[in-house]
This record gives C-alpha cells, sequence and structure tokens, in this order.
C-alpha cells in the first residue's frame, strides 16, 4: 500500500510537473511569435525610401542652346505651420556640365514642402548673385515621390550671366 501511494504521488507530481512544462512551452511558443511579428515589422519600417532626383538643363531663353559651366543653386524647405514662413532645410550648389545639366541626388523625404531652383552669376570672387535678378518660382514637392527622377528645363538670358 505504501508503495502504491509512492508511485500516486510520484505520477500526480510528474503530470504536475508535465503540465507546467507544456504550459512553459505555449508562453515560450507565443513568446516567439509575438518575437517574430515584431522583428518582421520593425524591418519593414526601416526599409528606406528611395531617393528623389531633381535633374534638369540650363538653357538660354532666346535661342534654346544649353548653357554649360552655370551654377545652379538648389533651395529645399520644409513644412511649416499655418502662417509661418518654411525653414530652410538643405542648400545644394551644383554647376551645370558641358551639356548645361545638372542632377541632384536627395534622399526623399514627407517634411519636404517645396524648392526652388536659381542660377547664379559670380560677381567676385566666390561671390554669386541670382543672374536676371530674380529666383525661379518655387516647385511644390506634395506631387514628388520617392524614386522618381523629376526634371527641369531652367531658361535664363545668356546675356545675364
Amino acid at each position: 500500500m505504501y508503495h502504491c501511494k509512492f508511485t500516486f504521488c510520484i505520477t500526480t507530481q510528474f503530470l504536475t510537473s508535465y503540465s507546467e512544462l507544456l504550459r512553459k512551452q505555449q508562453s515560450i511558443g507565443l513568446l516567439k511569435k509575438a518575437l517574430l511579428l515584431s522583428c518582421i515589422l520593425l524591418i519593414q519600417s526601416c526599409v528606406s525610401e528611395d531617393p528623389t532626383v531633381l535633374s534638369g538643363e540650363v538653357v538660354d531663353t532666346k535661342t534654346g542652346l544649353k548653357i554649360p559651366g552655370v551654377t545652379v543653386l538648389v533651395s529645399v524647405y520644409e513644412k511649416a505651420s499655418f502662417l509661418t514662413i518654411p525653414a530652410l532645410y538643405r542648400e545644394d550648389t551644383l554647376v551645370s556640365d558641358s551639356q548645361g545639366k545638372f542632377r541632384l541626388v536627395a534622399p526623399y523625404n514627407e517634411q519636404y514642402s517645396r524648392f526652388t531652383i536659381n542660377v547664379l552669376k559670380e560677381v567676385a570672387s566666390g561671390t554669386f548673385e541670382f543672374a536676371n535678378g530674380q529666383d525661379c518660382s518655387p516647385y511644390d514637392c506634395s506631387s514628388f515621390l520617392p524614386g522618381k527622377v523629376h526634371q527641369f528645363r531652367v531658361r535664363i538670358p545668356l546675356d545675364s550671366l
């Protein structure tokens, strides 16, 4: 009889340990699934957007000929709250190539609100001003998509350079 009690105690203890083990395995399984789901979501959120490319050429307004070696200033502004002036986010100075073309690759950012493309002329060594005394009208960035190439044709009178 004592032997039976001992077996019963061992069996009961074994069943209790086994059920706890099953519960722990189920908890670990749920934890693994939650961790896997978190990793997948984290990886998806870390995928970087393709950059936005601003590409263009500078041409003479009268002849339509491309103008090489022109300094182009691209200014990008961030979104601003209502009735405030947008702050300058970044500025890049480029020089058009032998074909009058320029290209700027900028990381896509939803905070960009607008940008301007200006042609500069050098008035003294290292000193520039807007050619023709004005800048181009600002372009709205809301229609820009990541990974796209946006092309511009900047027309400027050759005699203003």
